[in-house]
Formats: structure tokens, sequence, C-alpha cells
């Protein structure tokens, strides 16, 4: 299995993105890249990104590559910070590990619902797996932060779990591994796509156009993508107006407690409580006097220097330093809002840092984040629903309708309602249906007639047995003709011919309908002119076979016996040319097969074109009888597929042989068809009967 993983194109193009990424992040800090004020991992992308291409196992053994690397870039950094904190595994490993399951969960889930074989599907199964996997790597590590090191990252202070997760989660470093995480995974995708499709021998458009789109998972992929659409937007635009109300609502609490505390050193210089120089729950006043802080509600930041320049609290127009005035920015490292007035030569201020300006915004984000993924879920799959019971199953109803229609049965209705334009569909089809059925009506009964007369054409073209009975009664010949169709392949004949003698044949050409008709008639028409020249049975027979093979590019044949009875001389000469063996009956004795052991038998017509045909010749007596016939007498199958056999036909001409030759004919007509019962008839049947 290694070996077949490693002959696939695809692990060495997935290996070639993991040796770039780790090569860069080598030299940028070891997976780790400082912009501004912001560190940013790239170790996870390597991670989403196999578990993408490649799969779940490969997935979690670059995740435990990841976390094993942050375990150990942990112990290089400061005890006093957080990253230190990543020494431990369940912090660094268990949650890296949680990445490549969260990212295959989601991309199987979103691929077997969406994928419509387009590539805006492969971007939405790989682009928004890839999203959640980034999302995830900051979740999963905030709640082991939670769980392990509450204190580190100030829930044990009185902030909520979920108002640091969301928090953390809206840093600007976190949009940023986001964005990158995106970023790779569409030109990896890109480039895959591109690759495949070369790899095929087609163009993007070509491939594309050719894969079928289902409609269930086309509007799914649409509908995904809308929703997730709307549902950043709809964040995006409450993230906005929270925090401009947050900022905007605690710059005004600053100001005013600068004012309060301004007042109060009007009036009383620095006696003033240090309950009034509290803000909130971690915002604090103070007062500068010069350079150092002379009384601050932060107890330890008292006696310590400020930096005017840094903090921006210098001025040299007295109408602002009078003015309270009101800043974002960082004091003493802390992000936050600040706000300052020069009052008797001192500087009264406030801040307030971020961490509480923004912890009502993160406690209702949190809410309206699981509320809002609730309700965009619930709208995804009511609608999903609603199409698949509204629109998805009545065009399955309606294709199946169609398939029961395609495959002959034209007395299905198409009964779908509940929409205008399905029952102006369903209407439609079933019109189109009845046109059709009585179209195929009107050309199945001018076939009918068609058929008909090709039937009595064919039937006429049969010698009629009474025209060729002897008038001295030296012989009575009679045959008979049932086709399976309307027209068929089998044909019998009688020829008179000089000198006391009388020709019989009969034969049955390959296949059934008109072609077989066609045939027949072309090979009874040649034969018949072949006898009456005077030719042997042999020689007439090998005369049709090479005519008659000529241009047969239907690869059509015939098996026929002709015979020619002396009934003068008491003689019989015959030749078969691939027939059933005829029956003979001698006078006094049991009706037999001649079998081709006794009597010689060669090809059929049209089969080999150098066929040599043989003549036999008996002695036919008085009361001596033949019973010529087709493959359809003994082939005659009933309701358990048995066949009627020789062994019945040889009872019952033992059983008929005393009768008149129409007689015999119509009794063995009549046990066949006893036998078949309501069966169809498979071929045509055909029988002729010579007595002497």
């Amino acid at each position: 299995m290694v070996i077949n993983r490693l002959k696939n194109p695809k692990t060495w193009f997935i290996i070639l993105i993991l040796a770039v990424v780790y090569a860069f992040a080598y030299f940028f800090g070891f997976g780790y890249i400082s912009l501004g004020g912001m560190s940013i991992t790239v170790l996870h992308i390597p991670v989403i990104l196999v578990t993408l291409f490649l799969g779940l196992p490969e997935g979690l053994v670059v995740a435990l590559f990841f976390g094993i690397s942050s375990m150990l870039t942990a112990g290089l950094k400061s005890p006093d910070s957080i990253d230190f904190l990543f020494r431990n595994p369940l912090l660094s490993i268990l949650p890296r590990l949680m990445i490549p399951i969260f990212v295959w969960l989601v991309s199987k889930a979103l691929r077997r619902r969406i994928d419509d074989n387009t590539y805006l599907a492969s971007y939405i199964y790989k682009l928004f797996p890839a999203f959640c996997g980034a999302f995830s790597n900051t979740v999963f590590v905030v709640l082991a932060l939670v769980i392990l090191y509450p204190d580190a990252i100030g829930v044990g202070g009185g902030i909520s779990a979920s108002a640091t997760i969301i928090a953390s989660l809206l840093e600007a470093n976190v949009v940023c591994e986001i964005l990158l995480v995106l970023l790779a995974s569409f030109i990896v995708n890109f480039i895959y796509n591109i690759y495949q499709a070369k790899r095929k021998d087609k163009t993007i458009e070509e491939s594309n156009d050719k894969e079928n789109k289902p409609i269930r998972k086309t509007f799914q992929k649409w509908l995904f993508l809308i929703n997730t659409l709307s549902f950043f937007i709809i964040f995006y635009f409450l993230y906005s107006l929270l925090s401009y109300q947050n900022m905007t609502g605690f710059k005004r609490l600053a100001e005013e407690k600068v004012k309060g505390v301004s007042k109060v050193i009007r009036i009383y210089g620095l006696s003033i409580n240090d309950e009034d120089l509290t803000l909130g729950e971690r915002g604090f006043a103070l007062i500068i006097e010069g350079n150092k802080i002379v009384r601050c509600g932060k107890k330890e930041l008292e006696g310590t220097e400020v930096d005017r320049e840094k903090d921006k609290l210098k001025s040299d127009d007295r109408s602002v330093r009078e003015t309270v005035r009101s800043t974002e920015g960082y004091y003493n490292g802390i992000y936050g809002v600040y706000a300052s007035k020069d009052v008797n030569g001192k500087t009264v201020a406030a801040f307030i840092p971020s961490s509480e300006i923004y912890a009502g915004r993160n406690q209702i984000l949190s809410i309206l984040l699981l509320g809002l993924t609730i309700v965009f879920i619930i709208f995804y799959f009511v609608i999903t629903h609603l199409v698949q019971k509204r629109v998805v199953q009545k065009i399955e109803i309606i294709n199946d309708s169609l398939a029961e229609i395609q495959s002959g049965n034209l007395n299905k209705r198409v009964n779908v309602i509940g929409n205008t334009e399905f029952e102006e569909l369903s209407q439609g089809i079933n019109d189109t249906v009845a046109a059709l059925k009585n179209t195929m009506d009107e050309i199945e009964d001018k076939n009918r007639q068609e058929k008909e007369f090709a039937r009595e054409i064919q039937h006429s073209a049969l010698p009629n047995p009474e025209y060729f009975q002897n008038d001295n009664k030296e012989y009575s010949v009679w045959g008979t003709m049932d086709t399976a169709e309307e027209v068929g392949g089998d044909f019998f004949d009688f020829y008179v011919l000089e000198d006391g003698k009388i020709g019989v044949i009969i034969a049955d050409v390959s296949g059934k309908g008109v072609p077989a008709a066609l045939f027949m008639m072309t090979a009874k028409t040649m034969l018949k002119d072949l006898i009456l020249s005077g030719k042997s049975p042999a020689e007439a027979l090998q005369a049709a076979n090479a005519v008659l093979g000529e241009n047969n590019e239907n690869g059509m044949f015939v098996t026929a016996w002709l015979g020619i009875l002396d009934y003068q001389n008491g003689t019989l000469e015959f030749s078969n040319a691939g027939h059933n063996p005829p029956l003979l009956k001698k006078k006094g004795c049991k009706p037999v097969y001649m079998d081709y052991k006794t009597y010689s038998r060669s090809l059929m017509l049209a089969f080999m074109p150098d066929t040599k045909y043989e003549n036999n010749k008996i002695d036919f007596d008085k009361d001596d009888i033949l019973f010529l016939y087709t493959d359809g007498v003994t082939e005659a199958r009933n309701s358990d597929k048995e066949f009627y056999g020789e062994e019945r036909l040889l009872e019952c001409m033992e059983k008929h042989s005393a009768e008149a030759v129409n007689e015999i004919l119509d009794s063995i007509r009549s046990e066949v068809a006893v036998f078949v019962g309501d069966e169809k008839q498979f071929d045509d049947i055909t029988m002729v009967v010579l007595k002497r």
C-alpha cells in the first residue's frame, strides 16, 4: 500500500508542498511569522492540505509533527509568556491532532451533499473545511488553555470562557492565519485541477462540461455558498456594530471619569479617594505630575515614570490641555481607550483595556455565533428538505414514469400535482404519449395490413396440394405451413415432371419475418427453375448454393430436402442440404428417421459456396409414407420450456400413419397445439407428407 502511494503523483505533489511550507517555516521562526505585533503560525497549513488531498491518516501524521514542533519550540520561549505553556503535550499535541479529524469530517460530509462534479463544488468542499481547520486550530488551543491554564488567559479573573474564545478568534492574527490557509488551499486546488485536466487530456472547461450535474447537489452547493456568505456578512456587520458601540461608550465613560476626577482635584487637590480612581473591573484613572504618576487606581503604577511622547500626553496648546481628549492605542503594553485632561499643572487620565471594552461584545457574539450557526444549519436543511420534497422527488417521479413509458408501457400516466409547472409538465407528457400511442396504433394497423397482404402473397406462392393429386392414385402428397409471424421463412413445393415423376421440396430459411420471406421466395423460385430444367436433386442444390451465396451480406442460409419420386418405377431420389432427417414408414414397418449415418447429408445452402451435394436413392413401394418437416415441429415448446421432440413426433406418426395424407398432417398439428398450449408459437411449422 505504501509503495502504491509513492507511485501516485498526488503524493509527491503534497510532499513538495510540505517541503516548501516547512522550509518557509524554518527560515521564519520555525512556523511562526512575526508581522508587526502579531505572531502568525503556518504549521497547521500543511496539516489541512495533506488531510484534504491525501486523507486522514496522512493528516494525523503531519499534525503530530506540527504538535511536536510546537512543544519543542515552546521550550525556547520566555517562561512568563503564554507560548511557554505549550510545553505541555495536552496543549501542543492533542489540539493539533483534532484539526485533521475535524477537517476530514467536514470535507466528507460537505462533499457528499454538494459535489455535483463541478470545479466550484471542489473549491467549496476544499476551502470551507480548510477555513474550519484554521478556525478549529484556535478553538481547540483556547479550549485547552481554558481547561489547563484558565488564569493565564483571564478566565479566572471574571471573564467567561466563551468570551475568551470569541475574543481569541476575532484577533487579527487568527484572521490572517485563516486567510493564509484559504489562499494556500485555493492555489493547491487550482494547480491540482489543472494537473488532473491535463492528465485526462482535456481542458478544464471541456472536463467540466462533460460531467453530470445532479440538480439536488447543484442546488445544495449554491444554497450552502449563499448561506455561508450570508452568515459571514451578518456576523461581520454585528461585529462591526457592536465594536463601534462598545468603543464609543467606553470612550465616553473614560472622558466622564476624567472630568469627574478633574473636578475633585480642583476642589480638594490630591485628597481623592482610591475608589474614585477605579473604572469598571480593569480600568483606572491616574494623575500625572511632570512625568511621574502620583495617584492611580492601579496601585502598582504609582511612582512610575511615563513617556508622554509615546503615550501622547504632551500638548503645548492651552485650549487642548483644558479639553478632555480620548484616543485608542497602547498604554503600558496594553491596548485600550485612553482619555486625558490637564488640570492645575497636572494631567488627569483614564485608561480602559480592550479586554473590558469588548467583553460585552464578545459575550453577545458568542451567543450570536451559536445562535446564527444553529439557525443557518436549520435553514439549510429545511430548504434542502423542501426542495427535495417539492422539486427533486417530483422530478424523480416523472423520470420513473418516463422510464416505464420507455420500457413499453404506454398506458402509464404521469400525475405529479401540487405545482402548476409540474401539472403542466405531467399533462404535456401524457398528451405526448397519447399522441405517440395513437401514431403507433396507426402504424401498427398499417403494418398489420401490409404484413397480412404479404402473408397472402407468400401463401399464394405455395402450391395447392389439391392440384397435385394423381388421378390414377399412384401417389398422394400434401403440405401445410403455419408461420410464427405474418410471413415466414419456411416453404414447400411440388413439381410435376415428365416421365411419371413428381418433385417434392421442403426448406427452412434462417430467421423469421420479412427478410426470411424474401430470401425464401428467391430460393424457392431458383430451385423450381433448376428442377424443371431436368437437374437431379444434388445438381439443383449445388447450383442454387453457388448463386445464393453471392452477395449474401446478412449471412442468411437455407436448409432444404429435395426429392424426386419416380412412381412408375417405385424409386425416390433425394439430396439433403442440412435439413432435419425425414420420417420414413415402409409398409408393415414402424416409422424411422432417415439418419445421417445411413443417408448422406451436406451443409445448408448459401453457407459455403464450394459445398458438394450427393444424391441418395431408395425404393419407395406402395403404401410407403415419407414425412418431411421443419424444426418448428420438434422444437415447439410448452409452458415448462419442454420441446415437443423427435420421440413424440415418431409416436404420433406411427399412431396416425393409416390416415389420409391431409389427415396425418391435421393430427400432428393438433397434437403439437395441445402440447404447446397457450404458449406463443416460436418458429414456423411446415410439414409435407408423400404417400404411394
